[in-house]
C-alpha cells in the first residue's frame, strides 16, 4: 500500500507525530479501516476496505 499526502500544520513536531503514530485516532479517518483486536500498547489488528484501482 502506498499512501502520499503533502500539507503543512502548525504545531510542534513532536505533537504532530505523537498524533500520527495513535493508532485510536487515525483509524477513524481512513475510510474502510477498523481496528478489530488490541494486543499490548503497541499492537493492533484490524481490516482496511477500499476499492482497487486498475
Amino acid at each position: 500500500m502506498k499512501l502520499e499526502q503533502s500539507f503543512e500544520v502548525s504545531a510542534q513536531l513532536d505533537r504532530v507525530w505523537a498524533a500520527l503514530i495513535d493508532v485510536e485516532r487515525v483509524a477513524p479517518c481512513l475510510p474502510g479501516a477498523e481496528i478489530t483486536e488490541q494486543g499490548d500498547d503497541r499492537t493492533y489488528r484490524g481490516r482496511l476496505f477500499g476499492r482497487r484501482q486498475s
